[in-house]
């Protein structure tokens, strides 16, 4: 690998390659290893540089007109390694139903089918380092299930929802730096900011990615095939300032936010044990039943999918006691975390639960 930092080098007008590869997070490195491997030139494109900075981090900035973001709360890195940086290591596996236009019948749903998309999950996992995916298939757990458990699930009123963690957080960067440095194929180019993806004549292809420095020169990327990968958010901004992709103005319509709330607690009766819905250790990693809503009844009452979670209650003496501790300890050990957009004069140091989730090894 060749890593090249755009602003200490500054690049020739016109990078030539066969695959340019948008954002260096999980997807992107994941691409960018497997074309390096077999054969391919690759020019991995990413915005900000090897740790956190302030300037780059800030293009992340938004509006939010919906769900309130939690305060002090970093969701999305632009830096090597990408959001995964921040990951807490929750994988599921996405549901026939998710798949489908039944939410929505005058939609189409998504261009594929979930069968296609299951050939792919054994990939993923490894990738991901995560354990066996047999573990994902509810049924693999039923007959290990407390008497408590088994009940619940089988009233037929609630489904079982499986997460899987590996033994740690996978930290795309970190993990493949070496392979990425073995490989005579790929370029690095850090603090590379896509501007534009500009179309052919026809507006049929792309012709080349406009891209810049922050505070610096403007270049392009020409290349046979682009890949888009930049996450959830900046994909469809930069699909939408390039007018590509949305013929059927739909390109950003679909993101589906990740709200989270504490909304009740549950009293364990003495002797029950829970021990599949309150996260059970397993061969490299961990599994977590989740509670969820069987398809046939979200039909019936319009219900999104959904599920709960059951974690641990701790004490409020604990909360007040560790809470300084616990939020100073995230912003150190995280380095660049929350990084120095934190300030610690002004922030109010009152939300230990998020504080305990967040820094919990799953």
């Amino acid at each position: 690998m060749t890593l090249i930092d755009l602003r200490e080098s500054p690049p020739t007008p016109v990078i030539e390659t066969d695959v340019c590869v948008i954002g260096a997070g999980a997807a992107g490195i994941t691409v960018a290893t497997e074309l390096g491997r077999v054969g391919r030139d690759v020019v991995l494109l990413e915005s900000g540089g090897l740790a956190p900075e302030e300037d780059t981090q800030a293009l992340n900035d938004l509006d939010v007109a919906g769900y309130p973001v939690r305060e002090n709360f970093m969701s999305r890195a632009r830096y090597y390694g990408g959001s995964c940086n921040l990951w807490a290591g929750r994988s599921m596996r996405l549901s026939p139903e998710d798949l489908a236009p039944e939410a929505d019948p005058e939609r189409a749903g998504w261009p594929l089918a979930h069968a296609e998309l299951s050939e792919w999950y054994p990939a993923a996992a490894g990738a991901l380092g995560l354990p066996d995916i047999r573990f994902f298939e509810p049924l693999t757990h039923a007959e290990h299930l407390s008497r408590v458990e088994r009940a619940l699930f089988d009233s037929g009123e609630v489904s079982p929802t499986v997460s899987l963690w590996a033994t740690g957080p996978m930290r795309f960067g970190a993990t493949h730096r070496g392979a990425l440095r073995r490989s005579a194929r790929i370029r690095l180019l850090l603090h590379g900011n896509a501007l534009r993806l500009r179309p052919t004549a026809d507006g049929h292809a792309v012709a080349a990615l406009e891209a810049a420095v922050l505070h610096g020169p403007t270049f392009e990327i020409r290349a046979r095939r682009y890949v888009v990968a930049c996450g959830g958010v900046e994909n469809a901004r930069l699909l939408l300032l390039s007018n590509l992709g949305n013929e059927h103005d739909l390109v950003g319509r679909y993101f589906m936010d990740h709200p989270r709330a504490v909304f009740g607690r549950v009293r364990l009766a003495p002797g029950a044990r829970l021990p599949y819905l309150r996260g059970r250790p397993v061969a490299d990693g961990k599994l977590q039943l989740g509670i969820g809503v069987p398809p046939e009844v979200r039909r019936a009452e319009g219900l999104l999918n959904h599920y709960a979670t059951l974690e641990s209650e701790f004490s409020g003496y604990a909360a007040a006691g560790y809470q300084s501790l616990v939020k100073t300890a995230k912003v150190v050990l995280r380095k660049g975390y929350a990084g120095s957009r934190w300030e610690v004069g002004r922030s109010r140091l009152s939300d230990i639960p998020g504080m305990i989730y967040l820094l919990t090894p799953k």
